[in-house]
């Protein structure tokens, strides 16, 4: 990992969700720029071309001509297959007599994404709503399907050999938060930058708010959060704040660290493994991978049975 990466992952560590679908498509079936308005059709639901182009414009319009067509070929592919396993799999569901509510949407949503406030979904809603596209509907969908792998894993039971086995694959990981003094270049401010890290230090030991003084002075991006920083496994950030981060027990507030970056106040807020999750929070997880598979096997035989088209 270089330089630039690691001052993203160890100072910010903002999560990057990508999601990537797996394509079952042939050669002849490779998207295109069609014209003929949808991208693929699924039991006489379509996928609009103009939909995925006009989400799209905005961030493109600076792309060479080229690049343009290359980019969203390859957006269309990811696209074309994640409509068939939504369209397909929400079907299902519905015929199982399967239902979600809005509420129940957005608390599953949350779930996935913890820091996601009600403020910020009503915004997305609004941002997505400015392109044609309907935010709700899509989270509802995923919601959904959700449910139906709910249902699908509802009866599975583990043995405690594969309980035992899963503990020992979990890595180990850290949740942090910290308040961060950059290092100036010249030592006399070097200086004064080591004396505010434990001037702040003290504050916190005597009972100052570890989230207040985050966003009164830390010198990195989380602390809009408090200094609330996303777990992260070892071997991710520099070793003397990796070490300290890992060795430091819940909620103490640590000695302060210095790295080539500057320096940091850390506060764990928990530590995980396999050893320390729970019984159910074990079987959630093995559940959750099963429900992969299962559904994969429940989506293979729901396209047998689909009219799926796409345009000559």
């Amino acid at each position: 990992m270089g330089i630039a990466a690691k001052r993203i992952t160890c100072i910010a560590l903002a999560m990057i969700a990508t999601i990537a679908a797996k394509s079952q498509m042939n050669d002849a079936q490779s998207p295109r720029a069609t014209g003929k308005g949808f991208l693929v059709e699924v039991n006489g639901t379509r996928l609009l071309q103009s939909d995925v182009d006009r989400e799209f414009s905005q961030s493109i319009r600076n792309f060479p001509e080229d690049a343009k067509r290359r980019f969203m070929e390859g957006v269309y592919k990811e696209r074309i297959e994640a409509f068939v396993t939504s369209v397909l799999l929400v079907g299902e569901a519905k015929a199982r007599g399967l239902t979600i509510t809005e509420e129940d949407a957005i608390q599953a949503y949350r779930k996935h994404y913890p820091r996601v406030t009600f403020a910020d979904v009503d915004a997305s809603i609004q941002r997505y709503k400015a392109k044609g596209m309907d935010f709700m509907k899509f989270i509802m969908e995923q919601a959904l399907i959700e449910k139906l792998k709910a249902v699908l894993t509802e009866s599975l039971v583990f043995s405690p050999e594969e309980i035992a086995a899963y503990r020992t694959i979990v890595p180990e990981t850290v949740h942090v938060r910290q308040i961060f003094t950059k290092l100036p270049p010249d030592a006399e401010t070097k200086s004064k930058a080591q004396q505010k890290a434990a001037d702040i230090r003290k504050q916190l030991v005597e009972g100052a708010d570890f989230a207040e003084m985050a966003k009164l002075y830390s010198d990195s991006p989380e602390k809009v959060r408090g200094g609330d920083m996303e777990p992260f496994r070892r071997g991710r950030c520099e070793k003397p704040f990796d070490d300290a981060a890992f060795a430091q027990k819940e909620k103490e507030i640590g000695p302060v660290v210095k790295t080539s970056y500057g320096y940091h106040i850390i506060q764990v807020l928990e530590h995980k493994s396999g050893n320390t999750l729970t019984r159910e929070d074990v079987l959630l997880a093995l559940k959750s991978k099963r429900a992969e598979v299962i559904a994969e096997e429940v989506l293979k035989k729901l396209r047998q049975k689909a009219i799926i088209r796409y345009p000559k």
